[in-house]
């Protein structure tokens, strides 16, 4: 089972279409030019921030996303 599969399977009802499947795949370019997302609600934001570097910083952030749950 994938990650994904997991996810979807224990958080219950998820407000999820299946055309905003691969969105975040796409270049923001992209999306901008498509404003389907946009006119859906959905806020294009390409910000990155880097939160650390070396082996630690990333088990830390490995874990932290597989320990996450929707609430």
């Amino acid at each position: 089972m994938v990650l994904s599969d997991s996810l979807f399977t224990r958080s219950g009802t998820l407000n999820y279409d299946d055309k905003y499947k691969g969105a975040s795949a796409k270049s923001l370019s992209s999306l901008k030019e498509d404003k389907g997302l946009s006119k859906d609600g959905f806020l294009l934001n390409n910000a990155r921030v880097l939160m650390g570097s070396g082996v630690e910083t990333f088990e830390k952030g490995k874990n932290a996303l597989r320990s996450w749950r929707y609430v």
